[in-house]
């Protein structure tokens, strides 16, 4: 199967590292590509997507107008949806 071929969610997770992170629910930290420190996964017909929003909007649902979505943890390649 190509890479492309493979859903991003997908993708993503197989390149997710879980760490205890000191909060009530653990880092998920993405080891692919990085682009400011932030996590990048390639979509066919899109630029490149953060992979912490592609997570978010896959297990939670299109991001509410206005929010802002920030990593409590601190650590920008975390893609836990929490």
């Amino acid at each position: 199967m190509a890479p492309q071929s493979i859903p991003p969610v997908r993708r993503i997770l197989r390149r997710v590292v879980i760490a205890d992170c000191g909060y009530t629910s653990p880092c998920w930290i993405f080891t692919g590509s990085l682009k400011d420190g932030y996590g990048q996964v390639s979509i066919p017909g899109r630029s490149p997507a953060r992979t912490h929003r592609v997570m978010y909007e896959h297990f939670r649902g299109a991001v509410p107008k206005g929010l802002v979505l920030d990593h409590l943890c601190r650590r920008r390649h975390c893609v836990n949806p929490d």
